[in-house]
């Protein structure tokens, strides 16, 4: 895949949107790209990308988390986390179990099982990202990491304040 060159650096959010003209379709290209290769690595372990990062979630912290944390964690409804959490079950990676804290909430734990195949998972997408960084410097990969986050939080405080198709500037 060709890469683009922008032909004047991004604006920030007050120049009218020229920064975000041209960002938006190489955002769409990246996503695409790296969903499509975390997908080809993930595919002989026989996890999705969604089974995949509530391994993450689990594997992080206490390893284990409700069913209502790990749906929001992944921007799921109950019912697909539900689905997701069935076949992490039935290959053996999470166990449900009732909250002994509170016998109302279903927790998810990670089996030992579960943690290996996160961190060979994890491992083979490591390769991947070092052999994609390579080319750039230590202090440049520290300053995409910072951009990226800065983004992401800003995306997420933005959540929802999309424009309605067919209307300009979001205002009634």
């Amino acid at each position: 895949m060709a890469r683009r060159k922008p032909t004047a650096p991004p604006g920030r959010g007050g120049e009218g949107g020229a920064g975000a003209r041209q960002l938006l379709p190489v955002a769409l290209d990246t996503y695409w790209q790296v969903h499509r290769e975390i997908a080809e690595d993930l595919a002989p372990f026989g996890l999705s990308t969604t089974q995949y990062l509530v391994l993450v979630r689990l594997a992080g912290g206490r390893h284990e988390a409700g069913m209502r944390q790990l749906a929001q964690s992944g921007r799921h409804d109950a019912a697909t986390m539900t689905a997701i959490v069935d076949g992490l079950t039935r290959r053996g990676w999470v166990v449900r179990r009732r909250s002994a804290v509170d016998r109302r909430r279903v927790v998810v734990r990670l089996t030992p099982r579960g943690r290996r195949t996160h961190q060979l998972a994890t491992r083979r997408l490591i390769l991947r990202w070092r052999r994609a960084l390579r080319s750039f410097a230590g202090a440049e990969q520290l300053q995409l990491l910072g951009l990226l986050l800065r983004l992401l939080e800003a995306l997420q405080e933005s959540g929802g304040a999309g424009v309605a198709p067919g209307r300009r500037g979001g205002s009634p």
